[in-house]
């Protein structure tokens, strides 16, 4: 049998997967990563899926979901901040994504810095799509050279 997560995305609603992978783990006494073979997310929910899949001791993930969910709390006003202004000028994000990448990518380097799909402690798969092409993209750690 294999057991598959997949996290959906939603901006700052990535809050609601996050709090129940915190459960999750308390329940179970496991990191995220052990738990199933593969995790997928979307937009958000594959920031989550790449955090929860960092590595970090040998062989143990170096955030917990209580970790990730606590990054939420503390960053996602600043990431996920809606201007009206903005929402105008991309269309409510159709010609451009609605919110500014600057604070995000930056917290993406704190947080993954320079890690690498193929390290990752369990399978993943990261949806996402090119407005630019109209194009979706996917990136999972088994088609990723080494």
């Amino acid at each position: 049998m294999v057991s598959i997560l997949s996290i959906d995305g939603g901006g700052i609603r990535g809050i609601v997967p996050a709090t129940f992978l915190v459960e999750f783990e308390k329940r179970t006494g496991k990191p995220i990563c052990e738990l199933f073979d593969l995790i997928a997310g979307t937009s958000t929910g594959g920031i989550l899926a790449a955090a929860l899949t960092l590595p970090g001791r040998p062989g143990k993930p170096k955030y917990t979901a209580e970790t990730v969910c606590s990054a939420y709390f503390e960053h996602g006003g600043a990431i996920f901040q809606r201007s009206p202004l903005r929402s105008a000028t991309t269309l409510g994000g159709l010609a451009r994504p609605i919110y500014s990448t600057r604070m995000l990518e930056s917290l993406l380097n704190r947080y993954l810095g320079n890690a690498r799909l193929h390290e990752t402690l369990t399978e993943i798969l990261v949806t996402a799509y090119d407005m630019a092409s109209s194009t979706p993209w996917f990136f999972n750690r088994w088609m990723t050279p080494c």
